[in-house]
């Protein structure tokens, strides 16, 4: 005969798979094939940049549904950036690593590979001639705490 312990047990267990499988949840999902070199994230990338973060704020977009963060970077060094990038630029993120976000640091360097910030997924109404200086990554792309070694293969790959 079973104790009642191991008959809450088996309740309290039954219950909570059968109510996940009623609320849905959102979990961020990266898939890196071994073919996604440096140089692959580079060409996918809008933006790859070694800079220092100055500032994160919480941030709503009214196009986008989901918690972001939003990063001020001063680019110390660039590798890909469209012409007339600014100094100091806008990085969006998640909010949370569930969420895809990256988790910066204040006052830490990092080489940062980013794409155009555009919620919606239409077609921008920005003039392609102006500067843009809001740009998008998340624990997805490669960014990453600045190194040695990713700096010397990033210049081999860009000169």
């Amino acid at each position: 005969m079973k104790s009642m312990k191991q008959i809450y047990i088996y309740v309290t267990l039954s219950m909570f798979f059968l109510l996940s499988g009623v609320t849905s949840t959102y979990a961020c999902t990266c898939v890196r094939y071994r073919s996604w070199t440096l140089k692959y994230e580079l060409n996918k990338a809008t933006l790859a940049v070694k800079g220092r973060i100055i500032s994160g704020n919480e941030y709503k977009d009214p196009d986008f549904q989901w918690p972001l963060k939003l990063f001020r970077l001063v680019i110390d060094r660039r590798y890909k950036a469209p012409v007339g990038t600014p100094d100091t630029l806008s990085i969006i993120t998640g909010r949370y690593s569930d969420g895809c976000g990256y988790a910066f640091k204040l006052g830490r360097d990092y080489i940062v590979y980013a794409t155009d910030w555009n919620p919606t997924g239409a077609a921008s109404t920005k003039s392609t001639t102006s500067p843009r200086s809001v740009f998008y990554t998340d624990i997805c792309a490669a960014t990453k705490e600045s190194n040695k070694k990713e700096l010397a293969q990033l210049r081999r790959l860009t000169r």
